[in-house]
């Protein structure tokens, strides 16, 4: 058999398909690790050898023996694993330059030393490719390791390959490529060179004229980018892989250990819940997952909803404390006629993510090394069974999971037979472990171009190469950097150890490039750009090697772009319409809410799709932000704070929520902060989360200061009441965020906003605080007459109502509670009755209104203002409207991002609605251009 060996092979080679090319059959076309197989297979030394990361996790037990004193003794505490990997590789490239571990070198030479007596506890553990090469050439010496028929073509010289490598060859009777020592490009030889602005115009060309391609061979190193040009123009894709990938079944490893910080990163375990493939099941995940973003944290169980006693006594007596443990239960105990084997399967599963709430891990305390253990055997034994199980046919998934395997291998032999280990220590060895790997982002397909990344893959000579990125050389690392003069000097005089210099290595990768390119038979086109992926491409060294030997000989040009010319054809703009004629509709009576009411007034078309065809509830991916957390986590605090006192006597409830508020804050806020608001206690978030902490204290004072300057006390929190509101409105369901009564028992409410703005206050003023309307008439059809109601405005201490009259607090000099007065003469429920009428005859009738850029005047609902004389509520005056971008959430699960499709006119930059401060005041023409069905009175 004919060997053809070089180094590069591994990663792809061209080999010429003509008749009159060299014999394919008998022929094996090799690289470095190609080659190392083949012998190893014919000598019987082929095995399963661990991967480099399982050898550095071993070689860091024999490091830690030699560490204490030496040159590595303080990074090795800082980073043990990364110092470890690092001497490996060091030690592995010595073993391939033929170094023998000798234990008597001088002190002027420490790191050879130093890995000197590593060597002597090491050697023979793990075996690397330079320990198998190395056995190679112990056999080599001793029999003939390649069969009597095989011969080894070696297309590179000797002097460009390892010295061991060099040895087993010769071993092995290989021929070698030899270089003349004035090697130049031909004369004769017809070189173009083209330059283009950036390489992206280098690719689209290509795509865009496949024919002048099809018989060239193609030099390009980013056929990431080419194949984007490729699949754009519908041209076959080529091989192509992204060398540091970050997949996000690799990221498995990562965040399947990030359930042990502490504080919990919710970002991260909200990842892990959302991967593709993972132990636990997706149906479980992604119910979890949903609790965490719309919730923001665990989740609090509402008790109320649990009609069954059964059910809440077995939820309590199994420590169910939070939605999230609820929905691992029920998962768990969901089928009651499954067999005792898949119930212990799902509780084996959902034992995966109890290390989540796991409240024996805390912060700042060490974790057992044995509860890790477990973990990891658990975790990696899945990736294991399911990359060999039937059920996974992607070969880029089975490749990503079995790296994920060898991660857990590797963090397994670190932690060997330590008792405990903190998190940060964990985390450090995580991410050092951790690596990006090579991945196919595509496969040759037919009819592809020939292409490889490098001239050293040229098995045959093509008669015409195009080297397309010729722009920005591959930077050689020297290896052997990390050697003193000294060191270098003292392993030169060594028998059979031969240490190659930098300036050998690019002389001799040089020596072969313009050999392979003199060897084309008939043309050479390279392609020069300045710029790719917006960076400043440097100039190639052949590039500059022809331009000084051929000077004005040479051929230079501006590379043109022959893109073909599209066919132009018109669009038609869908003109503004007054409103959808989709048919008479039907709804099914439902129970409002003051949210659903809002929306059917001001946004019909949001309504019909949100709350009749139930089509506008998008899936939620992320938790919720910073901002909204701290209006949740407030929430629950008072609502906290409120339930711990409901069985007390009306005076002692405020006394009683004062003891609590100085003695217990803490272990409140962090239980409202799991429940709700997980996203506080991230770093980045450390300073706003103080600062909040402190904030929402103070905001709880001033709330009692409320209540003591009115002689108010809480009722409840979260408080649900379902009475129907008259036979317009029918079934209406309020959950009030706090209930109080006042001295002559009337009732009180307060909504608790997390809000600096005046939006709020100014719906009181301009007669549109619809919410509160609606829970006073709510509370009022319960029996309860209801004295006052406010929004309570939480960051500024500051209660807005109509109620209660301004009152500055002498001993925090503040305002707490700030009169607004409402407009005289509007009955706002009956305005409310009206518009709600009139929304839905208008949606029963299937004529549901848009109006996007229409004169308002000509509206349906206008004109119904008008016929009611005035008596419809109108939505809040907003200005800027036409420059919102983004969807609303009905519409957000149809149409992602949707695109503007009327062009505003100059004078609509700035839009006007409805804005009444009596019933008589005429409308306003608006005209307003919104996305796609964004047109609305409010």
């Amino acid at each position: 058999m004919r060997i053809i060996f070089h180094p590069s092979f591994d990663r792809g080679y061209y080999k010429s398909h003509e008749p009159n090319s060299q014999d394919i059959l008998g022929t094996q076309i090799v690289g470095i690790q190609g080659m190392l197989e083949h012998l190893s297979l014919y000598n019987g030394l082929s095995g399963q050898f661990a991967s480099d990361g399982e050898r550095a996790a071993a070689y860091l037990a024999h490091v830690a023996k030699w560490a204490k004193g030496t040159i590595i003794e303080t990074a090795f505490t800082n980073d043990n694993l990364g110092v470890a990997k690092r001497l490996l590789e060091w030690r592995d490239a010595l073993i391939m330059a033929g170094w023998e571990a000798a234990p008597d070198v001088d002190d002027d030479k420490p790191k050879l030393q130093l890995l000197a007596n590593i060597e002597s506890t090491w050697k023979g553990d793990m075996k690397g490719d330079a320990d198998r090469w190395h056995d190679l050439l112990i056999l080599s010496q001793k029999q003939r390791i390649i069969e009597d028929n095989d011969t080894i073509d070696c297309r590179c010289a000797k002097e460009q390959l390892p010295f061991v490598v060099q040895q087993v060859l010769e071993a092995c009777n290989a021929v070698f490529a030899e270089y003349p020592d004035n090697v130049q490009i031909p004369d004769n030889l017809k070189i173009k060179i083209k330059h283009y602005k950036d390489l992206t115009d280098v690719y689209r060309q290509v795509a865009a004229n496949m024919e002048d391609y099809k018989d060239c061979v193609i030099i390009n190193r980013d056929n990431v980018s080419l194949n984007h040009s490729l699949f754009a123009w519908g041209e076959p894709l080529l091989n192509a892989n992204i060398e540091e990938a970050n997949p996000l079944t690799l990221q498995l490893f990562k965040l399947a250990m990030s359930l042990f910080s502490r504080p919990l990163n919710i970002n991260d375990v909200l990842s892990y819940l959302q991967l593709p493939v993972g132990p636990v099941p997706r149906k479980l995940r992604s119910a979890l997952a949903y609790i965490l973003a719309t919730n923001g944290g665990f989740g609090e169980i509402d008790w109320n909803d649990i009609s069954d006693e059964n059910e809440a006594a077995a939820l309590k007596r199994n420590n169910v404390c939070t939605l999230w443990d609820k929905t691992i239960y029920d998962y768990i105990e969901t089928d009651d006629n499954a067999t005792s084997l898949d119930k212990k399967e799902r509780k084996a599963k959902a034992e995966l993510l109890k290390y989540i709430t796991d409240k024996s891990i805390e912060e700042g305390k060490d974790i057992p090394v044995e509860i890790l253990k477990d973990y990891i055997g658990d975790i990696s034994g899945w990736a294991n069974r399911y990359a060999n199980s039937g059920i996974c046919e992607d070969d880029a998934l089975k490749s990503q999971l079995g790296n994920v395997v060898v991660f857990f291998k590797q963090l397994a032999c670190i932690l060997g037979g330590a008792e405990k280990i903190s998190y940060a220590d964990l985390d450090k060895h995580v991410r050092t472990i951790y690596q990006p790997t090579a991945m196919t982002q595509a496969h040759a397909q037919v009819g592809a171009l020939e292409v490889v990344s490098s001239y050293e893959q040229l098995v045959d000579t093509p008669k015409k190469l195009v080297w397309l990125d010729c722009s920005e050389a591959d930077q050689r690392a020297d290896q052997y950097e990390f050697l003193s003069a000294a060191e270098r000097q003292w392993l030169d005089s060594q028998d059979r150890v031969s240490i190659p210099t930098l300036k050998n290595i690019l002389e001799f990768n040089r020596k072969e490039m313009v050999c392979a390119i003199s060897k084309v038979k008939e043309s050479v086109i390279l392609v020069t750009s300045e710029y790719h992926h917006n960076q400043k491409l440097a100039e190639h060294p052949l590039v500059a090697e022809l331009k000084m030997l051929r000077g004005d000989n040479l051929e230079l040009s501006e590379g043109e772009i022959n893109l073909p010319m599209s066919e132009e054809k018109e669009i038609s703009i869908p003109s503004p319409k007054e409103q959808y004629d989709l048919g008479k509709i039907n709804p099914a009576q439902r129970s409002e809410s003051n949210t659903s009411i809002d929306t059917l007034i001001n946004y019909p078309f949001d309504y019909t799709v949100d709350y009749i065809a139930h089509l506008g509830k998008s899936s939620k991916n992320d938790t919720v932000s910073p901002q909204k957390a701290k209006g949740l986590v407030a929430h629950h605090v008072v609502q906290s704070l409120v339930s711990r006192v409901s069985g007390k006597d009306g005076i002692r409830r405020i006394a009683e929520m004062k003891d609590i508020l100085k003695n217990d804050y803490e272990a409140i806020l962090q239980n409202s902060i799991n429940v709700t608001g997980l996203i506080l206690l991230l770093k980045e978030n450390q300073m706003e989360y103080n600062s909040f902490k402190d904030q929402l204290k103070r905001s709880i004072d001033s709330l009692i200061l409320i209540m003591e300057h009115h002689n108010l006390f809480p009722v409840g929190c979260e408080l649900k009441y379902e009475n129907p509101l008259g036979e317009t409105i029918g079934d209406f369901n309020a959950r009030i965020d706090l209930v109080l009564n006042d001295a002559e028992g009337r009732a009180v409410i307060f909504d608790l906003k997390w809000s600096y703005s005046d939006y709020y206050g100014n719906k009181i003023k301009d007669g549109k605080a619809l919410q509160l309307d609606l829970y006073r008439k709510e509370l009022e059809e319960s029996g309860k007459m209801v004295s006052a109601v406010g929004y309570y405005l939480m960051p500024k201490c500051q209660l807005d109502t109509p109620d209660f009259e301004t009152y500055k607090d002498k001993h925090i000099d503040k305002i707490i509670i700030n009169h607004i007065d409402p407009p005289q003469g509007i009955d706002i429920f009956t305005q409310i009755e009206n518009s709600v009428k009139q929304r839905r005859d208008e949606i029963e009738n299937g004529s549901i209104e848009e109006g996007e850029g229409m004169d308002i005047l000509q509206l349906p609902y206008s004109q119904a203002y008008i016929k009611h004389g005035g008596m419809l509520l109108v939505g809040q005056a907003q200005k800027k409207r036409a420059t919102k971008v983004n969807p609303s959430p009905a519409i957000d699960a149809i149409i992602k991002d949707s695109p503007k499709i009327f062009t505003a006119k100059p004078e609509m930059l700035f839009t006007k609605t409805y804005e009444f401060s009596k019933n008589d005041t005429p409308l306003n023409e608006t005209e307003t251009t919104y996305p796609l069905m964004k047109g609305r009175l409010k």
